[in-house]
Parts: C-alpha cells; sequence; structure tokens
C-alpha cells in the first residue's frame, strides 16, 4: 500500500514517528490477515495470555507471532511481552 519508490527519504524523524500512510499501510496489512472484527473483539480482552492469542491465532489461520506484533504495535500489549510467541 502506497509503494513508491521515487519519493523515498530516511530521516532520524521518520524513525521516530510514524506517518499517516504508514499507519494506513499498518493497518490495511493486519485487516488483510485477521478478521478487523474478530481483532477488535480481541483488543477488548483485560488480559491477554498465550492461551488467548493462541487460540484467536489458530481461528484466524495465522501464526501467534503475528498476533503478538498486532497488538504490541497497536499498545495493547508492551512490547516486552509475549515475544516468546515469535518465532525466527
Amino acid at each position: 500500500l502506497h509503494y513508491d519508490t521515487s519519493n523515498i527519504m530516511i530521516s532520524e524523524e521518520d524513525l521516530s514517528s510514524e506517518d499517516h500512510k504508514d499507519k494506513e499501510a499498518n493497518k490495511f496489512a493486519r485487516d488483510f490477515l485477521v478478521n478487523p472484527d474478530d481483532y477488535a473483539a480481541l483488543g477488548n480482552h483485560e488480559q491477554f495470555t498465550e492461551q488467548v492469542i493462541t487460540k484467536f491465532a489458530r481461528k484466524q489461520n495465522v501464526h501467534p507471532g503475528m498476533i503478538v506484533g498486532f497488538l504490541q504495535h497497536d499498545g495493547l500489549i508492551p512490547f516486552e511481552q509475549m515475544n516468546g510467541l515469535k518465532s525466527k
């Protein structure tokens, strides 16, 4: 989404903040991989456990690490949490 190689410029400011196009592209990718309504319902959990995330990932047919990344990126869990569900 928004791929344009003619206008690439990276600065420290670009690295520290997410612009509108980045946010839109990230949402597009998440919504492509995971049902948006189901993800919104997942966000209502008071506590995210490995079991909750794994069950949700299985239902969406994606790797649990993807869900962890989405939750971390969206500020629903800290970046230090649930990294054991990611794979390299």
